[in-house]
């Protein structure tokens, strides 16, 4: 009864919202379905772009709007972001989202955090395929764009959604350990954790429950596909590395790894590859000498990760696709503010930031060339898509706990998560 009336109230509250959270540009024009045209002074008729979003810090997309609504002639666009810029609760944003959606409020141009996996949306047929858009331009190429992001968006060779801006997920360790190569499988991993035997913290700040809830994440959920499937072996072999890893860890570690990681405890740390100077800062804070950048362990041997706050869509059933597809370029192509640090998938504007940081931090940590040039190939070398979910995250903690307290046997386990994850994935 609860959920009844708080939909009823929802229902009634989005008939009395304003569909409008953009700002008025600073030309003067107004929004409205139609930008009032004054033939006489020369000015074009504008559409509108309904653009619906859900994000708890717009200010990038504030102003890839305002730099959009001034410099394009022929479209217009109004944001309604349904978290209000964080002020509303997110469940509460995604259920107002889809109300307005199942009450046909269709906007043109769709931005999902990464958190909602959209493989719904996507088999509902809400979501249209952008390769037609990439075709059918031909001032579009791919070869300005970051190829192996495209790569690992592709569905069945079709793009539905696409992140203007990036990082990469990996780990970090002394290069004199595990040398050059990027990519390992698990039983690289191990075999080289074993080495060390006397290392308390495998990966800083990881526990046993950590280790395992990311690997379960990046080599048995699909988030493109909305999959789950597990392969029994390697999910045994996960435990048995995982009891290398503590199972707790103090808040005063934290400080400890900074001494530690020098002298081999920790043997690795975890990081987001989003400047260029990422690299050199681990080597003089941490380990205090040349480290590599590896991938998660992982069954194809590249465990690079792309993350994403932010997916771009087109609906199926825009009233003005092609308006649509000229602000998602636009997106992309304006790119390098970087809120929240992360990388432009254009590739000039990567080029851009790369001498930005070169030429601003040089000085400071005798930033090398050869340093600029690792991190494009880090970049460059990543091949899977990192979209995690609080749900399943919560999920495999709960079942997880339960294989550790003894409750219950792997091939249990993974059946229960497999199957637990696999109707969440469903219901979505």
């Amino acid at each position: 009864m609860k959920l009844f009336a708080r939909i009823i109230c929802l229902l009634m509250t989005v008939m009395l919202l304003n569909a409008c959270n953009s700002e008025t540009a600073s030309n003067g024009i107004s929004s409205s379905n139609i930008i009032n045209q004054n033939e006489q002074n020369g000015v074009i008729e504008r559409q509108v772009l309904k653009l619906s979003a859900i994000t708890s810090d717009n200010t990038w997309l504030s102003m890839v709007i305002a730099g959009f609504n001034l410099s394009n002639e022929y479209y217009y666009v109004e944001l309604n972001d349904y978290a209000m810029n964080g002020s509303v609760d997110f469940d509460e944003a995604v259920t107002k989202f889809n109300l307005d959606l199942i009450t046909g409020n269709i906007p043109d141009v769709i931005i999902l955090p990464a958190r909602m996996l959209s493989s719904g949306y996507i088999s509902k047929g809400l979501f249209a395929d952008l390769n037609e858009f990439i075709n059918n331009d031909s001032n579009f190429d791919r070869a300005d764009y970051l190829p192996a992001l495209f790569e690992a968006l592709d569905r069945n060779g079709k793009i539905y959604e696409i992140p203007p801006m990036f990082s990469v997920h990996a780990l970090q360790a002394k290069t004199s350990d595990v040398g050059t190569d990027a990519g390992w499988t698990l039983d690289e991993f191990a075999a080289f954790i074993n080495t060390k035997p006397d290392a308390q913290h495998i990966i800083a700040g990881y526990t046993k429950r950590d280790f395992i809830r990311e690997m379960i994440q990046y080599q048995f959920v699909s988030p493109m596909t909305g999959e789950v499937k597990f392969d029994r072996d390697e999910f045994k072999k996960i435990l048995s590395v995982a009891n290398r890893f503590p199972n707790d860890f103090s808040i005063n570690d934290h400080s400890a790894f900074l001494q530690g990681a020098k002298d081999g405890d920790p043997l690795m740390i975890s990081v987001l590859i989003s400047r260029f100077f990422n690299i050199i800062t681990a080597e003089d804070a941490f380990f205090r000498e040349e480290v590599t950048v590896k991938g998660w362990p992982s069954a194809i041997g590249n465990g690079l990760m792309f993350r994403a706050h932010d997916y771009v869509s087109i609906s199926q059933h825009a009233e003005n696709s092609d308006g649509a597809w000229e602000f998602l370029k636009y997106a992309l192509d304006h790119a390098k503010c970087r809120i929240g640090y992360n990388m432009p998938v254009n590739l000039s504007l990567l080029d851009e930031i790369a001498e930005d940081d070169y030429d601003s931090i040089n000085q400071e940590m005798e930033l090398e060339k050869s340093y600029v040039d690792k991190v494009m190939a880090i970049l460059k070398g990543a091949r899977v898509i990192a979209r995690e979910n609080p749900i399943i995250n919560n999920i495999i903690d709960e079942e997880v706990g339960n294989y550790l307290s003894g409750q219950k046997s792997a091939d249990m386990v993974a059946d229960i998560i497999e199957n637990r994850i696999g109707i969440y994935l469903a219901e979505q």
